[in-house]
């Protein structure tokens, strides 16, 4: 009985916690209560629903076992992905300011299709902004410079719900201005742009859980953790693929889809070799070719002591 529920729940949870999620946003934003305070508690609900399940049906068991940067993780979130985009937020709208002016004196000739029912705008917006995230993830990976700020995301040798948020506060804000300016632009309504990050916050989440799921077509559709394990993937051929934050059509189209028919991988992270401490990984991209000859140095050194193991 009970491993019959858990095959249930593993072809229903991810579209169920997701559906139950948006729900709810609505419920909250239609009663008047401030945005920020719904997508909180509706998030810190969800993360919490998340860690039971990844007790209770594990993908990766080793993956729940502590790996000593839970509390750089939450600082990470904390700066990288609630500081950090609050600042952008003022300053982009600042920047931007007069476009908006100009745009709002069009009227009936603005860009945003506001005569559009709610979800097709919310889907709109959602497609719109995953064009400028797909283009910001994927330079962060091809871009050396860049690559320094975003390796900080994938230095984690496991992946689970908390480290969602570990991001560099620069690399945060390169996919600000690739995303926001986009929506601004195009005439898009706060309650829009509102929609757009409760789906960017509660998809995110679900993609890094560590819990046993099978997603079939959504693999296709989503960003779910089937298609975002491939992501953290430490052999770059594997990593190097699917961007998208909430869709894979922007990976489809540019050809980046990466979803083989075999497991997905359990040895994650990267080459260089990251402080432990927050500080010293805030400060690592000043460094970071060092920082990447000590990895290499490292992991060569496992391999001789293996090979001198076997012979």
């Amino acid at each position: 009985m009970v491993l019959a529920m858990k095959k249930l729940l593993s072809y229903i949870l991810w579209p169920l916690l997701l559906t139950v999620g948006l729900f709810f946003t609505a419920l909250g934003f239609g009663a008047g209560y401030h945005p920020v305070l719904v997508l909180a508690v509706i998030y810190v609900v969800m993360a919490l629903v998340v860690f039971l399940f990844e007790r209770i049906m594990p993908h990766n068991p080793d993956w729940n076992v502590d790996d000593g940067q839970m509390a750089n993780d939450f600082a990470h979130t904390i700066v990288g992905t609630i500081i950090t985009p609050r600042i952008m937020d003022g300053v982009i709208l600042a920047v931007l300011s007069a476009p908006q002016l100009w745009l709002a004196c069009l009227g009936d000739a603005g860009i945003w299709p506001t005569h559009w029912p709610l979800a097709a705008q919310i889907v709109l917006a959602i497609v719109v902004a995953d064009f400028g995230d797909y283009w910001a993830h994927r330079l962060s990976h091809t871009v050396p410079f860049l690559w320094r700020f975003h390796a900080l995301h994938h230095n984690p040798p496991r992946l689970y719900f908390f480290n969602t948020g570990r991001f560099h506060p620069v690399d945060m804000i390169e996919s600000i201005v690739m995303i926001a300016p986009i929506l601004i632009l195009l005439g898009a309504s706060p309650e829009i742009m509102m929609w757009q990050i409760a789906v960017t916050n509660y998809i995110g989440l679900l993609s890094h859980c560590n819990i046993e799921m099978r997603f079939g077509f959504l693999n296709y559709l989503f960003n779910t953790p089937g298609v975002h394990r491939w992501h953290h993937s430490a052999l770059p051929a594997e990593a190097d693929n699917n961007y998208g934050g909430n869709t894979m059509l922007w990976d489809l189209l540019f050809r980046t889809h990466l979803n083989p028919n075999r497991p997905p991988p359990t040895e994650l992270g990267i080459k260089a070799l990251l402080p432990d401490t927050i500080i010293g990984q805030l400060f690592a991209p000043l460094h970071f070719n060092e920082l990447e000859a000590k990895g290499e140095a490292t992991r060569q050194a496992k391999l001789n002591d293996l090979e001198m193991e076997t012979d």
